[in-house]
């Protein structure tokens, strides 16, 4: 069935792909990311990108992850945690910075509210998807993604299309999609919309978060035991860190891209860096 908890592995080594992705959906999905992070890459070390602009002290945040990975004295994902975002300028400028992922959840949030409103064929159809009703849910996923998520041309903007398919990876999963039945998503109700903002929100801190941790990881030179053992605390870290009650919040009819919908989006991802922080 798959991994539900699974937010994929460490960028630069072999990820643990959603179930429902088949060969060809993971080279329209993953292949173009890993293209437009390169392309991304290549501008950035030229041009100061954005979260360069926020804070010039990342020596600090470097020092505390490298002690993480290491298990050195004064260590803890918690801490690790507290010194990235404050590398990114506290909660206020880390949340002002991921635009990418604040958008990629808002439109996540509309496409969920319309699939418990009109059914998962009728929001295909506004998508300009009809023509993928009946497909597999590989097919059908994988143009969802290429709808309401970014399209990677930056490494922010390759966090939150992963989220994204994050995800639905554990809508999958709940939803027991493998047999490729995917009116089950029409029982959608409003507290598995605000699950999965949430994951879609926990998934991309954390891949954001990843980057930095992959790279330090790989300098150190851990075994992959070692490594996903990090990875699984850094990701249960986020998962406690991300924990937002709006249940008196109306997600079947709320529109996530302006508004009160906009806030409520500003207000998660705040307040998930404010407790990593703290």
């Amino acid at each position: 069935m798959g991994t539900s908890s699974s937010f994929g592995g460490p960028k630069g080594r072999p990820s643990l792909l959603p179930p429902w992705a088949d060969e060809d959906s993971v080279d329209n999905i993953q292949t173009d990311n890993e293209e437009e992070k390169d392309k991304s890459n290549e501008t950035n070390s030229s041009e100061t990108t954005e979260e360069d602009k926020l804070s010039g002290n990342y020596a600090g945040a470097k020092n505390s992850l490298s002690r993480y990975v290491n298990g050195g004295s004064g260590s803890s994902v918690r801490n690790a945690s507290k010194s990235y975002v404050r590398s990114l300028g506290g909660a206020k400028k880390a949340t002002r910075s991921s635009s990418s992922g604040k958008r990629a959840v808002s439109a996540f949030g509309g496409f969920l509210g319309n699939v418990a409103r009109d059914g998962i064929n009728q929001t295909l159809r506004n998508l300009g998807l009809g023509d993928l009703i009946g497909e597999s849910a590989s097919v059908v996923f994988a143009g969802i993604v290429d709808a309401i998520a970014p399209t990677g041309t930056s490494n922010e903007e390759a966090d939150a299309r992963q989220a994204i398919v994050d995800a639905l990876n554990m809508l999958y999963d709940k939803y027991e999609l493998a047999d490729d039945n995917l009116s089950k998503l029409d029982a959608l109700n409003a507290t598995d919309i605000r699950e999965a903002i949430l994951d879609s929100v926990k998934a991309y801190i954390y891949e954001r978060w990843l980057q930095e941790l992959s790279l330090c990881i790989e300098k150190h030179s851990l075994t992959p035991g070692e490594a996903t053992r990090k990875e699984t605390e850094m990701k249960e870290h986020i998962k406690a860190a991300v924990d937002y009650d709006f249940e008196d919040q109306d997600v079947l009819n709320m529109d996530f891209a302006e508004g009160s919908g906009k806030e409520l989006i500003e207000n998660i991802f705040y307040e998930a860096y404010q407790t990593l922080e703290s």
